[in-house]
């Protein structure tokens, strides 16, 4: 039998009565039913919904805010190499009576037995969410990874970080080839700082707990440092910060850095934040927040960078490409792969608002959607091109390639220009199993004089049992440009 492991977490705090979960939960409201930024005790929990077994062996199940729901979490560490195959069980805290495994696409099915436990074989790695009777509260999403055992680099030194609180200079790193070595156990942090040539690696079940700045990154390099790498089993909880009072990871003008393997939970404001970087490699995240402004994995002007293998669930867009930086460079050959994204209050994957220049060559392939939930906006898609704040800029060669959402209220597909320019977007494969909005494909040009939408290829695209065709686009494909525009729909969207 595969051997399997999991990440332990020290001091996390377990509610005795169910009332007390809710009125935990409840606190992504205020009191007149708006939502709530500020700070909070406890970002993670012990589940209060479910238990697991993975192979027999009982591991421990988390649990974080989102907006509408407590999401529930746990890991499987996958021990040696080869195929596996792991027992999930799941003990239930009450009767469910359908459920399902997401993606769809990974082809895992799980049975409910009696009516409290959940039994499913998985033999990939990857994250798998079970969801319960079509609903997104006590959502489970299990992380399948392959366990690895950690070697310092070759050439470089290692110094040891033992657990405590540490001021913003007293993590404010100098040393270039060096692994900044944090043991297991709990760490108050204000700002680490990053040179060229090292790497911050935290030992399995290591926790940190934000505090102090208001203006830094938990996360930083030194301007124009490379080689960087900020990894290990850790969960980042920023719930005692203000709103927006600093961003999670936040590296600017970066060569070839890589975060990875690292949970982080109910960020304040942009989560894991690139600006001006090249060689960025993001992987193997679990991200969950309720906060507007806890934007997932944004690359900004960005270059030669791959996002992949994460699990998002935020208060905010997921994964997406901007534009906010100084010019010095420009978005090109940017690839989001293999997430997992939910989103409670935006968009879940696409080139969203800001805009200081041209966005270009970038790919999202092989992604999903859960549950994604706001229809505050039409604005908002699963996927989206959104260009909001300069006429001059222009989003091209766009790709949207096997996305499979499985449940939205909101647009399946949204291509809006308030200011700017949108063309030479491809969408190839797209299911929504189902969709609750009026529009699932929309087209919105709010100003004519100041934005445009171009050519759109559309194919193999399907909305619960209807497949996009020429014939009968109309069922599906909404558009809002005026007529001083002269778009014609028959001229510039191309459906395949």
């Amino acid at each position: 039998m595969t051997k399997i492991s999991s990440v332990y977490f020290p001091d996390v705090h377990r509610f005795d009565r169910l009332s007390d979960v809710f009125v935990w939960q409840r606190q992504t409201f205020c009191d007149d039913g708006t939502w709530y930024n500020g700070p909070t005790e406890r970002g993670m929990i012990v589940s209060p919904y479910v238990k697991m077994k993975l192979n027999g062996l009982h591991i421990p199940v988390y649990a974080a805010r989102a907006a509408f729901s407590t999401h529930s979490f746990a890991y499987a560490e996958v021990e040696g190499e080869g195929d596996f195959s792991i027992q999930v069980e799941l003990n239930l805290s009450q009767k469910r009576n359908r459920v399902v495994v997401l993606p769809e696409s990974t082809g895992v099915k799980a049975d409910i037995v009696g009516d409290t436990t959940v039994r499913a074989v998985i033999e990939k790695t990857g994250s798998y969410t079970f969801v319960f009777d079509h609903n997104v509260e006590s959502a489970v999403t299990l992380l399948v990874r392959r366990k690895e055992a950690f070697a310092v680099p070759e050439g470089y030194a290692c110094r040891t970080i033992m657990p405590g609180q540490y001021a913003a200079d007293e993590t404010n790193f100098t040393e270039e080839n060096t692994v900044y070595y944090f043991k297991r156990g709990i760490y108050y942090l204000d700002c680490v700082t990053l040179p060229s040539h090292s790497m911050a690696y935290f030992e399995e079940g290591t926790v940190i707990r934000v505090f102090g700045a208001t203006t830094r990154s938990l996360f930083r390099g030194q301007s124009g440092a490379h080689h960087i790498t900020v990894c290990g089993r850790a969960v980042i909880d920023a719930s005692a910060l203000e709103s927006s009072a600093q961003q999670t990871f936040n590296f600017y003008c970066v060569d070839d850095i890589t975060v990875r393997d690292i949970t982080v939970v109910n960020s304040c404001s942009w989560t894991v934040c690139f600006t001006n970087c090249h060689r960025v490699h993001v992987h193997d995240l679990v991200l969950l927040s309720y906060r507007i402004f806890s934007d997932g994995v944004m690359l900004s002007d960005c270059t030669d960078s791959v996002v992949e293998d994460c699990f998002i669930r935020t208060g905010d867009d997921a994964a997406e490409c901007k534009s906010t930086g100084n010019g010095s460079t420009r978005t090109d050959n940017v690839v989001f792969r293999n997430i997992a994204a939910w989103a409670d209050k935006g968009a879940c994957y696409g080139i969203v608002f800001e805009e200081n220049y041209d966005t270009q060559n970038v790919t999202f392939e092989n992604c999903s959607v859960g549950f994604s939930l706001p229809n505050w906006s039409d604005h908002l898609g699963c996927i989206t091109v959104y260009c909001g704040n300069n006429p001059k800029a222009v989003d091209h060669h766009i790709y949207f390639r096997d996305i499979e959402i499985y449940c939205t209220y909101c647009a399946s597909a949204a291509f809006v220009a308030f200011e700017g320019n949108i063309r030479d977007i491809y969408v190839d494969r797209m299911t929504t199993r189902y969709n609750y909005h009026e529009a699932p494909v929309f087209l919105w040009v709010r100003d004519a004089d100041k934005a445009s939408i171009g050519d759109l290829y559309l194919s193999d695209i399907t909305v619960g049992t209807q497949k996009l065709t020429a014939v009968d686009q109309h069922d599906l494909v909404t558009v809002r440009i005026p007529e001083e525009a002269g778009f014609v729909p028959s001229d510039r969207i191309h459906i395949g």
